[in-house]
């Protein structure tokens, strides 16, 4: 049996869950928080950089999201296109989608997770929405009209975007309209079994922060399922 463990709302181990899910592997999701003393512990045994997510197939210990994804592609013939080229543009996606899309969306995401508006750093907002922005201008033009990013079906680009288009939309800063083939693509991907199956049990409810005076308020964001 495949192991993963981590937080359910990290991007990377999203990300993993999707791949799995997509390859029609059996996993079994193991929450693990390495900010608690009881995490570290768990997930240094595995993981010399301390970090979630962290993949265990029998002997097999991997903690890099990356190399999870490439895993499961090799274990399942899937999530591959089918040429170089392609294979090329998948994985060079992934990587935009890790070290540019990822930074951007992360200023917004933790001054708005659990504080109160009166709290937020706003700067820091605007300058994380202004670079998710740029980042959406790029994969606009990269995705060029087509339903999948690379090749003709759901590759590692998918497994990674996917994830930082869902926090972003939670959070308040979901892909905006003069980005016409992004709003499609992604509009797409929600409506796969893989999204409602693996995406964080928070997102079934409203996230609710206090306001700075005290008052309890939804985000806006994606709304619990009917």
């Amino acid at each position: 049996m495949i192991h993963v463990l981590g937080k359910p709302e990290c991007p990377f181990c999203w990300k993993v869950r999707l791949a799995l899910l997509e390859a029609g592997l059996d996993y079994e999701s193991l929450p693990v928080d390495p900010a608690t003393p009881e995490g570290r512990k768990i997930i240094a045994r595995h993981s010399p950089q301390g970090t979630v997510p962290v993949m265990t197939h029998g002997d097999v210990a991997l903690w890099e999201s990356s190399i999870m994804v490439e895993y499961v592609a090799d274990l399942s013939s899937s999530l591959r296109p089918t040429t170089p080229a392609e294979r090329a543009r998948a994985r060079t996606t992934q990587y935009y989608s890790d070290t540019v899309v990822g930074p951007s969306l992360r200023k917004v995401v933790f001054e708005k997770r659990g504080k109160p508006e009166g709290d937020w750093n706003t700067e820091r907002i605007r300058e994380g929405t202004e670079g998710w922005l740029g980042c959406q201008a790029h994969l606009e033009k990269l995705l060029d009209g087509r339903a999948f990013f690379a090749g003709d079906g759901f590759s590692a680009a998918e497994c990674a975007l996917i994830p930082r288009f869902g926090l972003a939309e939670h959070y308040g800063v979901g892909v905006t309209a003069k980005f016409p083939g992004l709003v499609r693509w992604f509009a797409a991907m929600k409506t796969r079994p893989s999204y409602a199956a693996t995406r964080p049990g928070t997102f079934f409810e409203p996230d609710i922060a206090p306001t700075s005076a005290g008052e309890k308020r939804p985000f806006r964001g994606i709304m619990p399922p009917t």
